[in-house]
């Protein structure tokens, strides 16, 4: 018999301190059109992080108890399948490198005070990350590396910091695919999202891994693949649907707030046009 995990026992905001009860954008006057209704209280003004999170979590929930088929799970899974596809396809045809790269960007500004989630979503959201992929695809043409293809997941990091992680698959024979290959790539993240720098994006550092005829996990994928694909938005609410999922932590939460709120068109899961859709 499936045990029913509940919403409310899980939004805990420990650790997080005051976080909990500041809202999803700084000011008032920072609220636009585009802003989300589901984010907003009656009076227009914004939710803070645990009404949103905590409407997040009980929308869903009640869809995995009554109508899985509309709750976000559902695309999560679809989403991961072909993450998981995807790797063993190319392992097959090609001698693969797999490269996982993380795009990440400072939770304050200058003056040591904390920027909202909705700001630091929107920054990345809107920084030409198109550009990324086209980026490592011209540095690693001209290492004769042609056939690439990747898929990148928005997530949120422990403190609340909206982030990106790519996996790049590439045949790869002669092993000649290095990190220096993704410095553009950096530079353009860098260049266009005002709330990153440089501290943590140092190419030789976790910013970039590069995994050479890489070993597969118990999924049959490779490590970059099987993280990039766990950190899908709302991954964790098989807490909810499976007696043995994790249990969402507060940054799952956000994650999954954050990606419901903004909807289909921001594109919180990409795929390159050679991954092949279910």
């Amino acid at each position: 018999m499936q045990t029913t995990r509940t919403a409310s026992a899980n939004l805990s905001f420990g650790g997080w301190g005051s976080l909990a009860t500041e809202t999803l954008v700084p000011h008032a006057h920072s609220i636009s059109d585009t802003f989300p209704d589901v984010l907003r209280n009656d009076d227009g003004t914004a939710k803070t992080w645990r009404e949103a999170t905590g409407e997040y979590a009980a929308i869903q929930q009640h869809w995995l108890n009554t109508e899985p088929s509309k709750s976000k799970l559902k695309d999560t899974r679809r989403h991961y399948r072909r993450m998981l596809d995807a790797d063993r396809r190319f392992r097959e045809e090609y001698d693969m490198t797999a490269v996982f790269l993380t795009l990440e960007q400072s939770p304050s500004d200058d003056m040591g005070n904390r920027i909202a989630p909705w700001t630091l979503a929107e920054n990345l959201a809107h920084a030409k990350r198109s550009k990324i992929p086209k980026d490592v695809k011209r540095a690693l043409g001209h290492k004769d590396v042609d056939r690439v293809e990747w898929f990148s997941v928005m997530g949120v990091t422990d403190n609340g910091t909206p982030h990106e992680h790519y996996t790049f698959l590439a045949d790869d024979p002669d092993n000649v695919v290095t990190a220096d290959d993704f410095m553009p790539a950096l530079n353009t993240h860098v260049k266009h999202v005002p709330t990153a720098n440089w501290d943590k994006h140092m190419h030789d550092g976790p910013a970039v891994q590069v995994q050479h005829a890489p070993e597969r996990a118990k999924n049959g994928a490779t490590a970059a693949t099987t993280y990039t694909g766990r950190n899908l938005a709302h991954w964790k609410l098989r807490g909810y649907a499976d007696d043995d999922g994790p249990n969402p932590t507060n940054a799952d939460y956000l994650s999954g707030t954050l990606a419901w709120a903004r909807g289909k068109k921001e594109q919180w899961v990409r795929f390159s046009r050679g991954i092949k859709a279910e």
